[in-house]
């Protein structure tokens, strides 16, 4: 009975991912290029390291070249802005490994290590600045969308560590463990990086606010003291959410509500840490909460709670609501009232 590679049969299982989240129209553009990416250089490993596909090898580097600046971009777009033209220049990386491995092989790993390590630490340096740094997503998502890129930062640094390895194997075992080291290290972070590019919580912020125009003011006077002070502004905040129900917006996220309030986004973040020491998806989430709670002490279920307080997916309700109340949606519902 013929027995499939690893990295084969994860190229198949993110193919398949891919064209359900295709058929189902879940997947924004950049996400998606990603996913094939992955999904071709895993199955490029199999048929290069298991199937003896020599010819193919020449393709590896460069298209593995690819997979930074792809989870770059896919995550600029869908945590921060709308794609510009100014991005064309990550394209570098990929042609720089093709005019190396034409003219100069021998620096290509070198070249490669350094790609992983750079799109992976820049993409750990956006997400120190917190949670509210991914401005495009949906509040009701909460932390999850922030672990998960740090996820991808993580893969993309030990992509690599696991190239650093390859390079000390080449020197001192003339590459004896290269296949093993590849098919493990390279299956292992493309999966992850497949599954985390269909996570919903991930992909909603490409599609989510695809034609909204940019804040004002710019990035420039979001530094300046233009307006109330934090107190000020959180106080404003807190009217609104109260009188208007802000929270009860589904699609809310830190731009949309930065532009109801009209102003910057990081002056919102920095006024609603300094008042609760909460970021802004955490302090939304808390209201909703609030807000379903109450629903299930007066007898609605755990469904029209949900949709009526805010959230429209389930696993984040439940992941939120557990975090501040302690217990399920259901088992609050259930519980005995004093």
């Amino acid at each position: 009975m013929p027995v499939l590679p690893i990295p084969l049969i994860f190229s198949l299982i993110l193919l398949v991912l891919l064209s359900r989240a295709l058929l189902r129209r879940t997947l924004g553009l950049w996400l998606g290029l990603l996913l094939a990416g992955c999904a071709l250089q895993s199955a490029l490993v199999a048929l290069v390291h298991h199937y003896g596909f020599g010819a193919l090898r020449p393709v590896m580097p460069v298209s593995a070249a690819c997979l930074p600046p792809l989870a770059w971009l896919a995550f600029v777009v869908t945590t921060q802005r709308p794609p510009r033209r100014g991005d064309l220049w990550h394209g570098a990386g990929p042609l720089a490994s093709a005019g190396l491995l034409a003219l100069w092989p021998s620096a290509l790993d070198p070249s490669l290590i350094l790609l992983f390590l750079a799109y992976g630490g820049a993409i750990g340096l956006r997400l120190a600045k917190g949670r509210d740094s991914l401005t495009r997503l949906g509040l009701a998502s909460g932390d999850l969308p922030w672990q998960l890129w740090g996820l991808v930062a993580t893969v993309l640094i030990g992509a690599g560590i696991s190239d650093i390895w390859v390079w000390v194997d080449f020197v001192r075992w003339q590459g004896a463990h290269v296949p093993l080291i590849v098919g493990v290290f390279s299956a292992l972070n493309l999966l992850v990086l497949g599954a985390v590019a269909l996570a919903p919580v991930v992909s909603e912020g490409e599609a989510g606010v695809a034609g909204e125009q940019p804040l004002l003011p710019t990035s420039e006077e979001a530094g300046k003291d233009i307006g109330p002070d934090a107190l000020q502004l959180f106080a404003t905040l807190e009217a609104r959410m109260q009188q208007e129900e802000l929270y009860l917006d589904p699609d809310l996220s830190l731009q949309r509500l930065a532009r109801r309030l009209a102003v910057p986004v990081k002056r919102l973040s920095a006024a609603v840490n300094a008042s609760t020491d909460e970021n802004v998806s955490r302090y939304v989430n808390a209201y909703r909460v609030a807000r379903a709670a109450e629903l299930l002490s007066q007898g609605s279920n755990v469904t029209e709670a949900m949709f009526a307080s805010g959230f429209n997916t389930k696993s984040n309700f439940n992941r939120e609501f557990r975090r501040i109340k302690g217990k399920t949606p259901s088992q609050w519902r259930q519980a005995p009232r004093t």
